[in-house]
């Protein structure tokens, strides 16, 4: 193919989470409110002021949980445990585990995690945020729901750099 015959503006570059966020905006149903991508330090903080109420970031059993997952043993900072749940909560979502199987056969430190898990969830889905990970993970169930058919109709070719730095999910969705 020539490069003059080529349309440049029918390239689309970017990310994994640039081209979801993009594409779940054009595409998006209508009446939908499109969620807020929020960074990494706001999702620490949304954990944190989790992991705070009720001083759950000092439960013995989460701690002990926590420390033998890790190897770590020094975790009474609260951010620190904060990035270590969100750590938690993204290998759920990269790995695509049933979340409430986990929780049906979780020990009572692992319950707590996942306990502060499901609220940040809920936190974030009542301020009409969302975080990277899940911005994948709706952007794959959007794809399987046939959302985005129109626009994969006209895909010719998906180049991916660093590809060994994928996810199941980033698999699922190429």
């Amino acid at each position: 193919v020539e490069i003059e015959k080529i349309d440049f503006n029918q390239i689309y570059i970017g990310t994994t989470d640039s081209l979801a966020e993009e594409l779940l905006r054009d595409f998006k149903k209508p009446g939908e409110t499109q969620p807020v991508l929020i960074e990494d330090f706001v999702c620490t903080s949304a954990m944190m002021k989790i992991l705070l109420k009720d001083e759950r970031y000092r439960n013995e059993d989460l701690i002990e949980y926590l420390k033998e997952l890790t190897g770590w043993q020094k975790l009474e900072e609260p951010s620190r445990i904060s990035g270590i749940l969100i750590e938690i909560k993204n290998r759920i979502y990269f790995d695509q585990v049933d979340f409430d199987k986990l929780y049906e056969q979780a020990d009572s430190g692992l319950r707590l995690a996942l306990d502060c898990i499901a609220e940040y969830e809920n936190t974030l889905k009542e301020r009409h945020t969302i975080d990277f990970t899940m911005l994948e993970y709706e952007f794959l169930d959007r794809l399987k729901e046939g959302q985005f058919e129109d626009f994969l109709d006209e895909i010719k070719i998906v180049l991916i750099d660093e590809y060994q730095d994928t996810n199941l999910i980033q698999e699922d969705i190429y």
